[in-house]
C-alpha cells in the first residue's frame, strides 16, 4: 500500500514538473518572440527547410490571426474560419474546428458550411475546461490531418474561437504522433515559435499522457512480444535440459 501511495506521488510530482517546465515554455516565446533562426532551427531538427527556409527567415511567427505551424498546417482562430471565400481563395481544402456548436465560445460551422466551396470539414464540440476530456478527439483529429497532409496540394486550417488552446492542442498532439523523435516539449516550443499558444492545465495532462503511451508503445516494440518471450524461455529451458542429459549420457558412457 506504501509502495502504491509512493508511486502516485512521484507521478503527480513529475506531472507538475512537466507542467511547469511546458509553461516556462510559453512564457519565454510569449516575452521574447521567436527570432526567425530559432524558426529555421526548430524546422532543421524534423522536416526539410530547403523550400521554406526563405519564406521561415521572413515569416512574423505572433502577429495575425493564423500561422503555418509546419508546411501547409495552419493554425488560427474563428476570423478565417467564417469566411468560406476567402480560405477558398488562400487555398485551404481542409479544415478542422475544435469549438463546434453554438454556445458561447464556440463557432457554428458545420461541413454544409464549406459544401459549395468543396472544402473537407472535421469539428469537435470541445470545452475549454481543464476537466474536458480532449484527448477522447486525439485519434480521429490525428487521422483526418494525416488525411489531408498526406497530400501535398492539401492546406489545412485548424482553429476554435481563439486558436490558443483547443486548437493548439490537437496540433500539438498530431506533431508528437507523427514526428517519431519530437517530444511534447519540442512540439509546444515549435508551435509557441510560431503563435501564442496557452493549452489550460488539464489538455496538458491529457497531452503528457499521449507522449507516455507513445513511450510506452515505442518501448514495446524494442521488446519481444510475451509469446516469443515465453517460446525463447522455453527453448531456453529445453537446452538447458538437453545440455545436462548429455552430460549424463557422457558421463555414463565414459564411466
Amino acid at each position: 500500500m506504501d509502495d502504491d501511495n509512493n508511486n502516485n506521488k512521484n507521478d503527480e510530482d513529475d506531472e507538475k514538473i512537466h507542467l511547469n517546465k511546458i509553461r516556462q515554455i510559453l512564457i519565454q516565446t510569449k516575452m521574447e518572440p521567436a527570432k526567425s533562426s530559432t524558426i529555421v532551427e526548430l524546422f532543421r531538427r524534423f522536416f526539410s527547410t530547403n523550400t521554406n527556409q526563405e519564406k521561415l527567415e521572413n515569416i512574423d511567427c505572433v502577429q495575425g490571426s493564423y500561422h503555418e505551424i509546419i508546411p501547409r498546417l495552419f493554425l488560427g482562430d474563428y476570423r478565417l474560419a467564417v469566411d468560406p471565400i476567402k480560405l477558398k481563395k488562400l487555398g485551404f481544402t481542409h479544415i478542422l474546428n475544435a469549438a463546434e456548436g453554438r454556445k458561447f465560445g464556440q463557432i457554428n460551422t458545420s461541413a454544409t458550411y464549406y459544401e459549395e466551396v468543396g472544402i473537407k470539414y472535421k469539428g469537435f464540440s470541445i470545452i475549454d475546461s481543464p476537466a474536458y476530456k480532449i484527448g477522447t478527439h486525439f485519434e480521429e483529429a490525428i487521422q483526418f490531418l494525416e488525411e489531408a497532409l498526406n497530400n501535398k496540394k492539401n492546406r489545412v486550417y485548424v482553429h476554435c474561437q481563439q486558436g490558443i488552446s483547443r486548437s493548439a492542442t490537437l496540433i500539438i498532439a498530431y506533431l508528437l504522433h507523427t514526428y517519431e523523435h519530437m517530444s511534447l516539449f519540442d512540439a509546444f516550443q515549435l508551435v509557441a515559435t510560431r503563435r501564442r499558444i496557452w493549452p489550460n492545465d488539464g489538455f496538458c495532462r491529457h497531452l503528457l499522457q499521449l507522449e507516455k503511451n507513445k513511450k510506452e508503445k515505442k518501448d514495446n516494440e524494442e521488446t519481444p512480444p510475451i509469446s516469443e518471450i515465453q517460446t525463447i524461455e522455453n527453448d531456453l529451458e529445453k537446452c538447458t535440459v538437453n545440455d545436462e542429459n548429455t552430460d549424463i549420457e557422457q558421463l555414463s558412457t565414459n564411466s
